[in-house]
């Protein structure tokens, strides 16, 4: 009853309800952990997330061997063992060691003239360094002899060329060869050939130089200059027509054939075809020859006599360049 009387003065009672929380991935990751740990202490296991006991046994050190060219110097060693593995090893040149490395080999591609030294170790996968293998020193004696000039030669035709050369040799092996161009130079090649096609009217120069291991380069063989020029027709190398008809029109006609023969030149040089043709009258028949220099001819007859006619050569080259030269052919 007083209760009652003093509730309107007595504090209020509130009832606490707790909240409901939810857990992150995280956060129910690390509870695991903290329940598996507890549980292994009390079980007096180890817990599989404490490390294990650790490794602190260095490998052997491996035994060096080297080899060298006249470019590099070449160090190698038998791989070694180890419980844990083994992660790589370290090469020590000169006294600067160089980065990990997996390989069982190393080459200096830049060795000084003179003494290089080497050294390397073995790193296991608990991370203990070996000691340092024995050192060895290799002499490195620098080539600086450049190699022989090539000989350079080619060959031209109307719009394209070819120069060539025999290889040269050197005591560091040869790298390639530099064609210069009209007085630039070109990429290097191992080809011994270097070729150009659908060049315009005009001179091109050439040279080359041969590049040895060592980088060293010879002096530039002589220089060539090609000139392509443009086409020349061929042209006939006899008499005229008129004195060449005469002759052998007049001569011919007794035993009923003819034999014409004439010859062209070109002045490039470039091979002829030819091509025999009556071209008017009806007075000849080609029986051979038509397309060689000499042609043979039956004469016919008409209206009881010979007939006249013409007879065409066309000498032509390969670009399609020619001469043409009329026979005209009657009787006298």
């Amino acid at each position: 009853m007083a209760q009652e009387l003093f509730r309107p003065f007595l504090p209020i009672k509130k009832t606490f309800i707790p909240r409901r929380t939810t857990m992150t991935g995280m956060k129910r990751i690390l509870a695991i952990i903290a329940i598996i740990s507890l549980s292994v202490a009390f079980m007096g296991c180890q817990n599989p997330f404490e490390p294990s006991s650790t490794d602190t046994t260095p490998p052997g050190a491996p035994a060096l061997f080297s080899s060298v060219s006249k470019t590099a110097i070449l160090i190698f060693w038998s791989s070694v063992k180890d419980s844990s593995g083994i992660a790589g090893y370290v090469v020590e040149f000169n006294g600067r060691e160089q980065q990990q490395q997996s390989d069982t080999f190393y080459i200096e591609s830049e060795p000084v003239t003179g003494t290089n030294t080497f050294r390397v170790l073995a790193i296991d996968n608990a991370g203990n360094r070996s000691s340092f293998s024995e050192p060895v020193a290799v002499a490195f004696v620098r080539d600086t002899i450049p190699p022989p000039s090539p000989t350079l030669r080619y060959t031209a035709s109307k719009s394209s060329f070819i120069a060539y050369w025999q290889r040269v040799s050197d005591s560091s092996g040869i790298a390639g060869y530099v064609i210069q161009y009209n007085g630039i130079d070109q990429a290097l090649q191992t080809d011994t050939l270097f070729t150009r096609s659908n060049l315009a009217i005009g001179a091109y120069t050439l040279r080359v130089a041969a590049i040895d291991s060592a980088g060293n380069r010879s002096a530039f063989s002589d220089s060539v200059r090609i000139t392509i020029k443009p086409n020349s027709a061929p042209y006939l190398s006899s008499m005229s027509s008129n004195q060449i008809h005469y002759e052998y029109c007049g001569t011919s006609l007794c035993g009923g054939t003819l034999s014409l023969t004439q010859s062209a030149i070109d002045p490039d040089g470039d091979p002829l075809t030819y091509n025999w043709s009556i071209t008017s009258g009806s007075g000849g028949r080609i029986t051979s020859g038509s397309s060689s220099s000499t042609v043979n001819v039956d004469l016919l007859m008409c209206y009881g006599k010979f007939c006249p006619f013409t007879i065409t050569l066309t000498a032509s080259d390969p670009s399609g360049a020619s001469v043409k030269k009329d026979f005209r052919c009657f009787y006298q």
